[in-house]
């Protein structure tokens, strides 16, 4: 069992089992998973999986891909129980997509820039806001649906899992992302994504195999 930030797609024509507790399995040639909804699929041939962020939904780029789901009769829907994403979306009324208010997109950004610096700090980001360091952290955790920490966090393993299918090995792209070492990369992708980065590097499409699609 895994979670992550991402929202998450599944499109799989012999259908997919996903596992969402021990004893509450549901299945379907379409299934849709809430961003933080503790899941696991079991293991099939033939799957296409999106992944995106949740301020992502509505990018012109995705939207051929996430069409089918929309025109599907038959989705299934693993929701969050206190921040539904793809039930809103479905219906068409647009209240899933999150996104960072106007305060917050420079942050976002900073963010970005010096995840590979190792070490960031709440205060130094904060700076580059505008806001207070409290303001900031209230809402930072509203708006974008993680806290500081665990969204940083994120973002380098995004980050990490880019430079894995540019052709990094795992240990070049947890530097590069900043984590620490080789053994935090690894267990943050393993809570997240429940795979190791040695089985992420085996899969199609990365240097030894899978597409990951965002």
């Amino acid at each position: 069992m895994h979670k992550h930030f991402a929202a998450q797609a599944i499109r799989a024509p012999g259908g997919a089992r996903l596992r969402l507790g021990a004893d509450h399995v549901v299945q379907g040639e379409l299934i849709l998973i809430d961003p933080l909804v503790p899941h696991r699929l079991e293991p099939l041939d033939d799957v296409t999986l999106h992944f995106l962020e949740p301020a992502a939904v509505g990018d012109l780029a995705l939207r051929d891909a996430l069409e089918v789901f929309r025109r599907g009769g038959d989705v299934v829907v693993a929701a969050h129980d206190t921040a539904p994403f793809w039930t809103p979306w479905l219906r068409g009324d647009g209240a899933s997509a999150r996104s960072g208010g106007i305060a917050l997109a420079a942050v976002l950004r900073q963010i970005d820039a010096q995840l590979p610096d190792g070490a960031l700090r709440l205060g130094a980001v904060v700076r580059h806001g505008g806001l207070s360091v409290s303001r900031f952290r209230h809402l930072f955790a509203q708006e974008v649906g993680l806290p500081f920490r665990r969204y940083v966090l994120w973002r380098r393993l995004r980050l990490a899992v880019s430079e894995i299918g540019a052709g990094a090995d795992a240990t070049t792209a947890a530097h590069a992302a900043g984590f620490a070492d080789l053994a935090h990369f690894s267990r943050t992708l393993k809570a997240m994504f429940g795979v190791t980065a040695s089985q992420a590097l085996r899969l199609p499409g990365t240097p030894g195999g899978s597409s990951w699609v965002g």
